[in-house]
């Protein structure tokens, strides 16, 4: 399909990927569309979907370029671990329902999440390869040719194997759902050649994942079960609620206990590199929460909101014993979307939100003021946001 390139940017003296699409797909999508959906995809932006750089053609050969990321893709941790602890499959696949989310809130389907598309940078998820599956799906759909499946069929959603080019999100939830099962059996769902995979993905209920790992809570194979439905309609509508399905069954889930050491648990993401200064404001913000059931952190786009409300968690750790939960609202586009807070934990516990879109901005704000009079008095929350909403408590 491609072949990929470890390359030297002399200009802004960096290394970069540079992916060179075969002969054959290359003629398929054509330059013009290829520079069409290469176009769209550079302004995802979001911090589980690796960026594009660059695109063009050399000797009527299609590439584009992608940051370097030196660590390993999940299928190569796969090879090697085979199953991943519970805590980490659930959140690698938080982070990728995130990514979808964002996508599918513009009218992007990836069309091929798959483990070698799952790139783990410090552990943590980058989707990639949004620019191929996009381009080539278009140049189905505008083409002559019916009945061709798009995508791996070891994580196609049944609407692909049917070589349908009209799929939704819930294909992409699909395939997350087929990743999720393997990170915890070990095993995709279902195993065979091409055209058996398809029969299966159609007509065959897959094993339980319990059966493979009893030790998976019940939460999880249930959440499991809806995401691999075999209509679109019975799976979860949107990438928000499969994510927020994947959280609530992280937090009912008990941490392994200890007698030597207590932890408290959470969702909170990894830092890339170091988190320097601002000391005063996490030291002012930590009073403030000591006062008020809310906390909104807002400022321009970029300036380091989410990250700040995550430091700041981090440093509350100790103060809050039945957990701290970050909930991503990025990718939500409609009221109905916005997970229900109450549901995450009824006790004592500090929820970090992101929200990056003014126009759910009110949405989010309407949820947190009625769950602020309905959650336990002890449930603290901690928002990031645009200028656009008020900071009240």
């Amino acid at each position: 399909m491609a072949t990929v390139y470890l390359a030297a940017d002399l200009k802004h003296g960096r290394r970069v990927a540079i992916k060179v699409l075969d002969a054959d797909l290359a003629r398929a999508i054509g330059p013009q569309r290829f520079r069409r959906e290469i176009e769209i995809l550079a302004g995802l932006a979001h911090p589980h979907i690796l960026p594009l750089y660059d695109s063009g053609t050399a000797a009527d050969r299609l590439y584009y370029v992608t940051p370097y990321i030196e660590g390993e893709s999940l299928r190569q941790r796969l090879e090697r671990e085979r199953q991943l602890p519970l805590e980490e499959a659930l959140r690698l696949t938080r982070e990728v329902a995130s990514a979808l989310g964002h996508a599918h809130q513009r009218g992007i389907v990836h069309r091929d999440i798959k483990p070698e598309n799952i790139l783990l940078a410090d552990g943590l998820a980058l989707v990639a390869d949004f620019g191929i599956a996009r381009a080539l799906g278009r140049s189905q759909a505008g083409s002559t040719t019916v009945g061709t499946a798009l995508g791996t069929p070891t994580y196609m959603a049944p609407e692909q194997s049917l070589g349908s080019v009209e799929v939704d999100g819930r294909a992409d939830l699909y395939a997350l759902a087929c990743v999720l099962y393997e990170m915890l059996a070990g095993v995709p769902p279902f195993v065979g050649p091409g055209e058996s995979l398809a029969y299966q993905h159609l007509s065959v209920e897959p094993r339980a994942v319990t059966d493979l790992r009893p030790a998976v809570p019940s939460g999880v194979a249930a959440a499991l079960a809806r995401g691999l439905a075999k209509a679109p309609a019975d799976r979860y509508a949107t990438a928000a609620r499969f994510a927020e399905a994947v959280a609530t069954v992280a937090m009912a889930t008990p941490a392994p206990s200890s007698a030597d050491a207590v932890r408290v648990r959470h969702n909170l993401p990894g830092e890339r590199t170091r988190f320097i200064g601002r000391e005063r404001e996490l030291a002012e913000c930590a009073r403030l929460l000591d006062e008020t059931r809310l906390l909104t952190v807002t400022g321009i786009g970029g300036c380091g909101k989410t990250r700040f409300a995550i430091k700041l968690a981090e440093s509350l750790l100790e103060s809050f014993p039945a957990g701290v939960w970050f909930v991503d609202l990025a990718p939500v586009a409609a009221a109905g979307e916005v997970p229900d807070i109450r549901a995450l934990h009824p006790d004592t516990c500090a929820i970090i939100a992101r929200c990056s879109c003014s126009t759910t901005a009110s949405t989010c704000s309407l949820r947190a003021r009625r769950s602020q009079t309905r959650c336990s008095e002890r449930l603290n929350r901690c928002a990031s946001s645009p200028p656009a909403v008020k900071a009240w408590g």
